[in-house]
């Protein structure tokens, strides 16, 4: 998927290439077997709400989930948290043009630098070894998803 022009200006005024990069590696178990692996939804939930947002969780697709929406746009917030392993999803679908912006983060991070042409491996996905490091990761992901948030509604002529 090409990347227009105003998006990469909006996920550079945000920063979101250096923030992303920061979780992918300064949350990073390498040994799976540290990785924390059978996961409590209800304390994820509670997480999510210590954090002022209310998430659901997917049980068809496993994921957790946050949907805000902001006039005639619908953001939504998804993160797969299965094996100690962090795979982050965002953006927004625009109620009127059915325009969606955003994705699995990871590609769009990839997607920015093959647009740039900016030579770097992938990031391989965040992982933790406790709910802290889970607290965390979403504390500094929802931060990233409302600068999106705002950039988006920033763009709306």
């Amino acid at each position: 998927m090409a990347i227009e022009n105003n998006m990469i200006k909006l996920y550079d005024d945000i920063d979101f290439c250096s923030r992303y990069k920061d979780i992918a590696t300064k949350y990073k178990v390498e040994n799976r077997d540290n990785r924390l692996k059978k996961i409590d939804k209800k304390k994820v939930l509670e997480i999510f709400d210590s954090l002022g947002y209310e998430a659901i969780f997917n049980t068809k697709e496993s994921f957790y989930k946050v949907r805000i929406i902001k006039f005639e746009y619908d953001f939504y917030f998804h993160v797969d948290i299965r094996s100690g392993l962090y795979e982050l999803i965002f953006g927004v679908i625009c109620k009127d043009s059915k325009k969606h912006i955003g994705g699995v983060i990871a590609d769009v991070y990839d997607d920015i630098l093959r647009v740039k042409q900016i030579e770097e491996e992938s990031m391989s996905l965040p992982s933790f070894s406790n709910y802290e490091e889970l607290e965390s990761m979403l504390k500094e992901s929802l931060s990233l998803f409302v600068d999106f948030k705002v950039g988006v509604l920033k763009l709306k002529p």
